[in-house]
């Protein structure tokens, strides 16, 4: 299953090449589709052709059926996404907040570190541009995450009491939405269903246009028109599946409202 999911990846690396890859090959299979139709429209088999048209039927509401799910899959995805994003920000503030509770020679650097965190975590979409770039970045999140936490262990065995309990706590709230943000964003529409959907789409196609070709007909909407609608819904539904690439990004305004929020408490602009 992962070496289907990572073929899939690299041949489907932008929305871009999903777009040309799938739509070419739903045009060609519904150009041969069509031809193969015209064969036996000249053979005039009336309960062969009324046979494609039930086969045809089953499998365009199979189809239809696959999609709606798939899509389904993207969308609860894309939402848990942006729903993290908003529970991370959260996390971040309400930690930023308790840093008060540090002796006060440590806050300005510690709130530096936060800002730098914030400041880092909106980059990632530019990170994830490359594998290198993204692992990168995560390990230059954990650095900030680690320095926060071993500031507030030593400062805790020093002069343990509840409200440096209360900011480790937030801290360790403020790590576990960057772990669920990361494996949210790690989990994507498995690569089976992606081939099935394939398989169905294309054999829609075919059949469409092996209908259209029994009857003799040349017709736009078989060869050209839904080929194209498909192509466009696949598109659609990698790029919520990828929210990192393409047009349908993740809302960070809630971070970009922290960010802001850090820099005017701090004087910084």
């Amino acid at each position: 299953m992962d070496n289907i999911d990572l073929i899939l990846k690299q041949i489907f690396a932008t929305e871009a090449s999903v777009f040309i890859i799938i739509g070419l090959l739903l045009l060609a299979v519904a150009e041969v589709g069509h031809r193969f139709g015209l064969r036996l429209h000249r053979t005039q088999d009336e309960p062969r052709t009324k046979q494609v048209e039930a086969v045809q039927s089953a499998t365009l509401a199979l189809m239809g059926l696959l999609l709606a799910f798939t899509f389904s899959m993207a969308v609860q995805r894309y939402d848990q996404r942006n729903r993290l994003v908003v529970d991370e920000a959260n996390a971040i503030g309400t930690a930023y907040q308790r840093v008060a509770f540090l002796p006060d020679a440590m806050q300005a650097d510690t709130k530096n570190l936060f800002r730098h965190y914030v400041a880092l975590r909106l980059q990632r979409k530019q990170a994830a541009n490359t594998a290198e770039g993204l692992a990168a970045h995560e390990v230059a999140l954990a650095k900030i995450q680690q320095q926060l936490w071993d500031q507030a262990v030593v400062v805790e065995r020093a002069n343990p009491n509840s409200m440096l309990t209360s900011y480790t706590s937030a801290l360790g709230a403020m790590f576990d939405g960057d772990s669920a943000r990361l494996a949210a964003t790690r989990n994507h529409v498995p690569g089976a269903v992606w081939l099935l959907l394939i398989f169905l789409t294309s054999t829609g196609c075919w059949l469409t246009s092996y209908r259209a070709g029994t009857l003799g007909r040349r017709s736009k909407l078989p060869l050209v028109s839904l080929p194209l609608l498909l192509t466009i819904v696949i598109t659609l539904v990698s790029d919520l599946d990828r929210p990192n690439h393409g047009l349908v990004g993740l809302d960070e305004t809630s971070l970009h409202d922290l960010q802001n929020t850090l820099g005017t408490a701090t004087g910084d602009k």
